[in-house]
């Protein structure tokens, strides 16, 4: 997963497990930046992993840690660790309710495409389905018509097989396979 990806998975993840507390701040309410929300465990010692390591956890398993926590910004959650504020710690502050249409398994549709190359279904992220597809797309496929006398013009020295490459766009070792390739023909 390249890193845009991964970038945007989280903020989605993050997002879908704010959505369980409404989006804002479980004390003061602050909702403008959802970047400085953040969860904060009831019981530390019932603490199973931190949320912010959701990457390879199913979603089932993420709500039953977020039934643990409760979501305050930055401030509020400085002044809980500080002592300044007092949570009930018998509450449970997450609403399943507010997550109920998530289903992780019928999210594939969203991140597929067609590949523009051979039609294979694609990631999203991805411009083709495949390396093959990628350098079949880049490059056209070679007309070796400017040369129907390919092994004739290297034989007799009229160009190099590093001339022709270069001429063709491609690497000296593409003629050379070529010019070996009909070398055999025509000794059969």
């Amino acid at each position: 997963m390249a890193y845009r990806d991964l970038k945007k998975f989280r903020n989605n993840r993050k997002q879908l497990m704010l959505q369980g507390f409404d989006n804002k701040c479980q004390i003061c309410g602050y909702d403008k930046c959802l970047s400085a929300l953040e969860f904060h465990h009831l019981d530390p010692s019932k603490k199973e992993y931190g949320l912010c390591q959701t990457l390879n956890i199913k979603w089932d398993i993420i709500k039953e840690e977020l039934k643990k926590c409760i979501c305050v910004c930055a401030n509020c959650h400085r002044e809980i660790h500080e002592g300044l504020i007092e949570l009930n710690t018998s509450k449970q502050y997450f609403n399943e309710k507010l997550v109920e249409g998530y289903d992780p398994l019928h999210k594939s549709e969203v991140f597929y495409d067609i590949c523009p190359n051979c039609g294979q279904q694609k990631l999203k992220s991805k411009k083709y389905c495949s390396h093959k597809c990628a350098c079949r797309a880049r490059k056209p496929k070679l007309n070796w018509g400017k040369y129907p006398n390919l092994v004739e013009i290297i034989d007799n020295k009229e160009m190099s097989i590093h001339q022709i490459a270069k001429d063709l766009d491609i690497s000296w070792n593409g003629v050379k396979k070529r010019y070996n390739k009909l070398k055999k023909l025509l000794k059969n």
